[in-house]
């Protein structure tokens, strides 16, 4: 390679890298070696490909990401950039380089926030043009302005993304209004909440009188939990479990990820209440990859919060076993169980995480009582209405 790039032999410098990465993948300085070629003969997409390849391989190696971050950054993905330093940060808090990704993830952010206003200046005057013939052809001016707002939303961050579309879903949710088992599910979140790291978000807990064991996060901190989760958890270390999942996403950016790739406007309008229902809202799908990690760092957070380490894992097994009658809508874009079951008896093995300390049964019978008969009572509400409307 170092010959083909002396003489300048494009052959003699791709063909070996390319065999090189395929028959050394954990040569971590040959795939940084090729993505930087890819890049400087100018295939930008296919050097983003080789370090992602890489780095869903190899997330834990630091120069890796480093490379894949600068790499992101050099052609103007800067969000993505942010992310993906503040994830290996969150991810792998003992490393020795932690500041210096969360300094790479607040510079990225920074610089994607700049590009966003310059982009929000050079196209207002061309909204007010676009809003002021709308206005004159329709008599609204919603239409017009909502790519703007939706911009300038974005803009804001994920907080601002997370308590418009929460206010939305507040709004046209039924909610569980009993104090004690509100205060119970929020207890827990917010114990986790606390060690995971980002202060920033106001982090809230709602309840949902739904029957399925699922719960589903919105960026900017927050959760919203079915109350059958709490029917159907076996104790407070698996309901935390399930809550520290759910709370990783919002940690890891996941789905603020997913609301700003693509089409920014495009994307964001999916989820927002400019024109979506309220199920569009919560219609993000995770990757696997992503999914690993909320699973993962779901444990740190449960252990570092002094619950035992087998609440995701005894949470996967659960759902197995509901999974041989029907697959919970929570594991549609999931990896399977069987397989989730095996890396975290792997992760909670390898780092001996403490399988014996607080399990939370008695406290939690109580409250699962208190759910079920939440839920019986919905199910009669339910049942009412039903009849109601057919006479």
């Amino acid at each position: 390679v170092q010959a083909g790039i002396v003489s300048k032999l494009q052959t003699r410098i791709f063909v070996p890298l390319e065999l090189l990465v395929q028959q050394y993948p954990e040569f971590i300085p040959g795939q940084i070696k090729y993505a930087e070629i890819l890049q400087e003969y100018g295939d930008k997409k296919k050097a983003l490909e080789v370090l992602e390849r890489a780095a869903t391989l190899y997330p834990n190696q630091a120069d890796l990401i480093k490379a894949k971050v600068t790499t992101l950054a050099s052609n103007k993905k800067w969000m993505e950039a942010s992310i993906a330093a503040r994830q290996f940060a969150i991810l792998n808090s003992n490393h020795p380089q932690v500041a210096e990704f969360n300094k790479l993830a607040e510079e990225n952010l920074k610089r994607y926030k700049s590009h966003i206003r310059a982009e929000v200046r050079g196209n207002t005057i061309a909204n007010i043009i676009t809003g002021a013939l709308g206005y004159a052809l329709t008599g609204s001016l919603v239409g017009p302005f909502s790519a703007l707002d939706s911009t300038i939303l974005l803009l804001q961050g994920e907080k601002a993304v997370g308590d418009l579309v929460a206010k939305q879903a507040k709004k046209q949710l039924p909610l569980v209004k009993d104090p004690q088992l509100v205060a119970y599910v929020n207890s827990i979140g917010q114990k986790l909440a606390k060690v995971g790291g980002r202060d920033e978000f106001k982090y809230e807990f709602f309840v949902i009188p739904e029957e399925s064991l699922n719960a589903f996060a919105l960026p900017g901190g927050k959760i919203f939990v079915h109350a059958g989760a709490i029917a159907k958890t076996n104790s407070e270390a698996e309901l935390a479990g399930l809550l520290g999942h759910e709370l990783s996403h919002v940690l890891l950016s996941h789905g603020f990820q997913l609301v700003t790739q693509g089409n920014l406007i495009g994307n964001l309008t999916q989820y927002l209440p400019f024109g979506g229902t309220i199920g569009q809202l919560f219609s993000l799908t995770y990757s696997r990859e992503m999914e690993r990690q909320a699973d993962t760092l779901g444990t740190r957070l449960i252990v570092s919060s002094g619950y035992a380490a087998d609440g995701v894992y005894n949470l996967m097994n659960t759902l197995k076993e509901q999974q041989k009658y029907s697959p919970p809508s929570w594991l549609s874009s999931h990896p399977g169980s069987k397989e989730r079951v095996e890396y975290l008896q792997e992760l909670i093995t390898t780092n001996n995480y403490n399988r014996y300390a607080y399990e939370g049964v008695a406290q939690h019978l109580e409250m699962q009582a208190k759910a079920k008969q939440i839920l019986k009572e919905e199910k009669e509400r339910k049942r009412e209405r039903k009849i109601g409307n057919r006479e």
